[in-house]
């Protein structure tokens, strides 16, 4: 099948957490969880192909709301 758009909504929102919450992957969707610094997320959007196009977007939005983009 070749490669073509594929239209998606994705709604995310800010949630503030505890700083003792930490998540558990708990049905395999994630790799992984980091706790990161806004300014560590700014410099790893960045990186080619450690974020998929949604996250990145998503990462980005939360960037720009909270004025670190």
């Amino acid at each position: 099948m070749p490669e073509g758009l594929d239209a998606n909504e994705v709604e995310a929102f800010d949630l503030f957490l505890p700083s003792i919450f930490r998540p558990r992957n708990e049905d395999g969707e994630v790799a992984g969880f980091e706790l990161l610094p806004l300014n560590e997320v700014r410099s790893r959007l960045d990186m080619p192909h450690l974020f998929t196009v949604d996250a990145a977007l998503v990462a980005l939005r939360c960037l720009e709301r909270h004025g670190v983009y």
